[in-house]
């Protein structure tokens, strides 16, 4: 299912077709060398200073990680993500090695997750992040250290059919792409 946006500009058809699918094929696996492409092009984001103040965790259907993963999801996200081939925690440092705060940690580890969205999307996968997750469970259960934080949960599979979803997922990935107009987000010159 494609779900182009109606840019008010020209974009790269790339981002015009990204989109965070719901529907999940339940059935074909993806494979190791695919999660790996993806978390390549995330590897070779921009950051401050060159530091690369992210981290990733991630784990295929089947594998005790997906279900530590799964489990820390908020409710409304268990429904639509029972399908997917796998799941991706982006971590942030969100101290130095002095301990203090690391402010581009969050940045940065943004800049790599918009990467490895557009890698997935590149690779014809359906991809979805989320904030909705336990993030004690989740940096409990992954072992994840002190001064590193999860900021995000991308799940990811082939594309699977949305008539297949249960309410109000179905509608939702059936209804059209929204976004603020530009002049209401792009100021020129000044606020």
């Amino acid at each position: 299912m494609k779900k182009t946006a109606a840019a008010e500009h020209p974009i790269h058809e790339v981002i015009a077709e990204r989109w965070s699918a719901r529907a999940f094929d339940p059935v074909r696996p993806v494979g190791i060398e695919a999660v790996e492409t993806i978390l390549e092009a995330a590897r070779w984001a921009a950051s401050a200073m060159n530091a690369q103040p992210w981290a990733f965790v991630y784990a295929l259907r089947g594998e005790p990680g997906f279900s530590a993963i799964f489990d820390a999801l908020v409710p409304g996200n268990h429904p639509w993500n029972e399908n997917a081939a796998g799941f991706i925690v982006g971590i942030a440092q969100v101290k130095n090695a002095e301990g203090q705060p690391y402010i581009y940690g969050p940045y940065d580890l943004g800049q790599a997750m918009a990467q490895a969205t557009l890698q997935a999307s590149i690779l014809g996968l359906a991809w979805h992040q989320m904030a909705g997750f336990d993030g004690a469970k989740l940096t409990a259960s992954l072992g994840i250290p002190d001064g590193y934080q999860p900021y995000v949960v991308a799940s990811f599979a082939w594309p699977g059919v949305a008539e297949n979803l249960p309410e109000p997922y179905k509608s939702r990935e059936t209804a059209p792409r929204t976004r603020k107009p530009l002049a209401e987000i792009a100021r020129h010159g000044k606020w």
